[in-house]
């Protein structure tokens, strides 16, 4: 920066512009000088490139002092070679601050997939207020994580419902179930009407419970969304942040992975007691899985770029804070959420429970394999079927005569 303010180089718009004419092939003595002298001059931040520098300093006031060309000094072609590369690097390494449309451009925003408009956004809050990118993406993230809190509060709302009536919802699915299984059309329309009957009893819905899973696509667009710009946006490079200053580099102290592995250890403890574990006991061992699997994953997700992680951890702990403000009664009441007795909480069994469930479930599927195998085997009577190469293809031995006319 130093020798850009030297030879008076200024910056139009994220572009390096020359604006001393005297840096022309002609004026080559002149140049030599300023190459020469210019470690003298004072460093020089211009303010007009953006994230450069989080504390800039004005330019000069007055014009900058050359000083005299030396008596008898003499340019070579290779002095002047060197001074031109040395040039084309300085300006090679500033990155243009990002203008409207240029995500467009690169194939990033669409308004086909949540990941283009996620990308859309990011650009939008980057130009217009002129944030770091790791604020920019801080802050959009903030921004699309509340646009699902409607969506978490129907879902949790419903889910509170219907905790009180788990055991009795669950008789009635299994005879359900029973009766369809048994092929009995009557008895299975007789249990549907009981269903529909004891929902509009109790104002259950399961429909709208099922709102709730529209967050999934907005969860993963800001994933896909910001994974692909850490990739093709070069502005990323320059975060803005000195502790981070890369935002397209893995985080090199592994941070990162280890406090969002932490964050949603927390996020699912939290999220416990509104599990439906009594109807559907798979869903509090399935949560077991993915704390084992977020635990393994830090070490896997350590290669992901840090602009992903800020993005990530942003998410987790946004969710965290709003799992636990939900938890708090004043807040149930004013979102008219039931609150939950303690005997109808959800609770998440143990690794143990969760190891023996699993076991259980394999050897299950295994002897319901064999049953199905050998009821393929018997025929229609029940009897078991003679395997092909057991069959007998020899030809029946002639009857004689004698015997025919006895069985005649």
């Amino acid at each position: 920066m130093a020798f850009a303010g030297a030879m008076r180089l200024g910056l139009h718009h994220g572009a390096w512009r020359t604006m001393n004419p005297a840096l022309r092939s002609s004026n080559t003595r002149l140049f030599s000088s300023l190459l020469t002298n210019y470690r003298a001059q004072a460093a020089v931040v211009l303010p007009r490139t953006r994230h450069i520098s989080s504390t800039p300093t004005p330019p000069p006031s007055g014009p900058v002092d050359v000083p005299p060309i030396p008596d008898g000094f003499v340019v070579t072609p290779e002095t002047a070679e060197a001074a031109t590369s040395v040039v084309d690097t300085v300006t090679n390494a500033v990155i243009p601050a990002l203008q409207y449309g240029d995500f467009a451009a690169l194939g990033l925003a669409s308004w086909v997939t949540p990941a283009g408009w996620i990308r859309w956004s990011m650009e939008l809050i980057n130009v217009s207020t002129g944030m770091s990118w790791f604020w920019t993406i801080v802050i959009g993230t903030a921004l699309w994580r509340a646009a699902c809190v409607p969506f978490a509060v129907i879902g949790l709302r419903e889910s509170a419902k219907a905790q009180p009536h788990q055991e009795n919802v669950k008789h009635i699915n299994d005879n359900l179930m029973a009766a369809v299984r048994s092929g009995d059309k009557v008895a299975a329309q007789k249990m549907q009407i009981v269903q529909k009957q004891y929902n509009a009893e109790h104002g259950l819905n399961p429909l709208r419970g099922a709102v709730a899973a529209l967050q999934l696509p907005i969860q993963l667009g800001l994933f896909f969304g910001v994974q692909k710009m850490s990739e093709q946006v070069v502005q990323l490079h320059q975060s803005g942040v000195s502790w981070l200053p890369d935002l397209t580099a893995a985080d090199p102290t592994y941070v990162l992975p280890v406090v969002f592995a932490a964050v949603v250890q927390i996020q699912i403890m939290l999220a416990a007691p509104d599990i439906n574990t009594v109807t559907n006991p798979g869903m509090g061992h399935m949560m077991n899985g993915f704390r084992i699997l977020s635990a393994l994953g830090a070490w896997f997700m350590s290669g992901w770029p840090s602009g992903l992680f800020v993005s990530l951890l942003t998410t987790s702990t946004l969710t965290t804070i709003q799992s636990a403000v939900l938890r708090a009664p004043t807040v149930r009441r004013a979102l008219n959420i039931p609150i939950t007795p303690p005997e109808s909480r959800g609770k998440l069994p143990s690794m143990k429970e969760t190891y023996e469930f699993v076991v259980n479930k394999y050897r299950q599927r295994i002897d319901d394999a064999k049953a199905a195998q050998m009821a393929q085997m018997r025929g229609p009577g029940g009897m078991p079927r003679r395997r092909v190469n057991e069959i007998s293809y020899e030809l029946p031995k002639k009857v004689p005569k004698t015997q025919q006319k006895k069985r005649n």
